[in-house]
């Protein structure tokens, strides 16, 4: 995925040195000069995912405003390990019929600056992940090769493997259908994203 213009085009994802490559130039084109630390770090949580990569190459332009020279440890606490955290604990709380605490996470995240968009296209990644993880499954495969497939890290692993034991295929691809209708409300000319979020979650929930 590429963002342009305001629009997200489908592509097949960089890796290695290419992504590093891509992250460095869209840095350039903010007048910022990440460190290598930073680099890696970015290319390694993000599984090659340039939308998410867009969004946190924006967030730590803004957060450095008239700094040049950008290091990792100067702006890791910005970075959307915390969003990541905040939907799983979403994922977790809707699992265990605790609606308030998902929407609590939900409102954490709005509060420390998350965009309503972003919560909602991290949330659509996991569901996506889901599926692939119950797909794989279904063929025998176990934990490190999911891990190979996937592209992220053991803990995270072990996480979709969780939430994947609690939904079957029916589910989750009920609730990407309502992420995807979230994404086009989100989009459009809505007033009210914090609404729209509350609402979303009130599916999920429902979602049987």
């Amino acid at each position: 995925e590429i963002v342009k213009h305001g629009a997200v085009i489908e592509h097949n994802r960089p890796k290695g040195n290419q992504l590093q490559e891509w992250i460095r130039k869209e840095f350039a084109i903010a007048g910022k000069n990440p460190d290598y630390l930073l680099v890696g770090f970015l290319a390694g949580i993000s599984d090659g995912d340039l939308y998410f990569l867009y969004n946190e190459i924006k967030k730590i332009s803004s957060y450095t405003k008239g700094e040049k020279i950008i290091k990792l440890k100067d702006v890791k606490d910005v970075i959307s390990m915390t969003t990541d955290a905040g939907v799983f604990q979403m994922i977790d709380n809707l699992a265990e019929n605790n609606f308030p605490g998902a929407l609590r996470e939900m409102y954490k995240l709005l509060e420390i600056g998350e965009s309503a968009v972003l919560i909602n296209y991290m949330l659509a990644r996991h569901y996506r992940l889901l599926l692939k993880v119950k797909a794989m499954e279904a063929i025998g495969y176990r934990e490190k090769e999911l891990q190979h497939k996937l592209g992220v890290p053991p803990f995270i692993v072990k996480k979709l493997r969780k939430h994947a034991a609690s939904h079957d295929i029916s589910q989750i691809t009920s609730v990407v259908q309502k992420l995807y209708e979230t994404d086009v409300l989100l989009k459009g000319s809505t007033s009210n994203p914090r609404g729209v979020l509350e609402l979303l979650l009130v599916n999920m929930k429902e979602v049987k």
